[in-house]
């Protein structure tokens, strides 16, 4: 758990080669990541990856079981979402949905 708070964090802060760096030894430890914490890390590694200009990566990371909107912490699932709508602007195609009606809603 505290390995996913570092990975928000080093990635919300701008320092992503850190994020990256417990990534990899989340990634290391080959034990399965509580269903949780799964957008938290696909979602980020899908977002560094897409900065890097690597969408099939950034594909990749998104085809794993993600569970979306978990409902103990459905801002898990921001990361996820936002790398989805990085690779469909790269693909042309704008993001399709904006699910919160009403005003002031936000995409």
């Amino acid at each position: 758990i505290n390995r996913i708070s570092a990975v928000e964090f080093y990635f919300e802060t701008g320092r992503w080669a850190e994020a990256a760096t417990v990534l990899e030894t989340i990634a290391e430890d080959r034990l399965p990541a509580p269903p949780l914490y799964k957008p938290v890390i696909y979602g980020v590694a899908a977002l560094l990856a897409a900065h890097r200009d690597d969408d099939v990566e950034a594909r990749e990371h998104l085809a794993a079981d993600v569970p979306v909107n978990t409902g103990a912490a459905p801002v898990f699932s921001q990361y996820p979402m936002m790398a989805r709508a990085v690779l469909a602007e790269r693909d042309g195609v704008p993001w399709p949905r904006c699910r919160h009606g009403g005003s002031g809603s936000r995409c």
